[in-house]
């Protein structure tokens, strides 16, 4: 009851998970990963993140070992099919359904504001959850742009990178979700050092 209550998975007895739930936990998530790669549309229109409180239970039903992995790339396939920018069906017409056709708010990024003790969570991580982690960080602390620059073959010089940082700043309506994720990352200095 306190984890309906609270939306964390953390107060599950470690036992409960790994006796009773773990297994069906883990079949559900692995199933929902695949719903989500092969149908995105249930990510752009809000239907698996139950109104903002799906994504911080997974984020809390990290701190399970048991559950530690499929929790991490169903949180990984979600932040990344929000930070990509809406798509539009094929010229052909041949989108079998699977893309929404009407308007698709722009990309946003999950706050990690949103997860409850947050530096709790992540200071229990070993070695390994920890490189795992970071990839889901990847997608909170960097902007799509700059990713997306990142992965491009193409060089940019400096002097293009500032527009773009210029560009970006002024623009109406930009989602701050990014750099207050930066600084949730910042003012944790454990995680730094670990991570350093």
């Amino acid at each position: 009851e306190d984890v309906s209550r609270h939306n964390d998975a953390r107060y599950l007895s470690y036992e409960t998970v790994s006796t009773k739930v773990s297994v069906c936990w883990n079949e559900a998530l692995v199933s929902l990963r695949e719903l989500a790669f092969a149908m995105p549309s249930i990510v752009d229109d809000g239907t698996i993140l139950d109104g903002g409180t799906f994504l911080p239970f997974l984020f809390t039903l990290l701190a399970h070992p048991l559950c530690f992995d499929t929790a991490a790339a169903l949180i990984e396939e979600i932040l990344s099919l929000q930070s990509q920018a809406p798509q539009t069906p094929p010229a052909d017409g041949s989108d079998f359904g699977y893309r929404t056709k009407s308007n698709v708010s722009p990309p946003s990024t999950f706050l990690l504001s949103n997860v409850p003790d947050l530096y709790d969570l992540w200071g229990q991580f070993t070695c390994r959850q920890l490189a795992q982690f970071c990839r889901i960080l990847a997608l909170l602390v960097f902007e799509p742009e700059d990713r997306q620059f990142l992965e491009s073959p193409h060089v940019l010089k400096s002097l293009e990178l500032l527009q773009l940082r210029r560009d970006r700043a002024a623009r109406t309506g930009r989602d701050a979700a990014v750099d207050m994720n930066q600084c949730i990352l910042l003012g944790d200095h454990a995680i730094i050092a670990k991570l350093v």
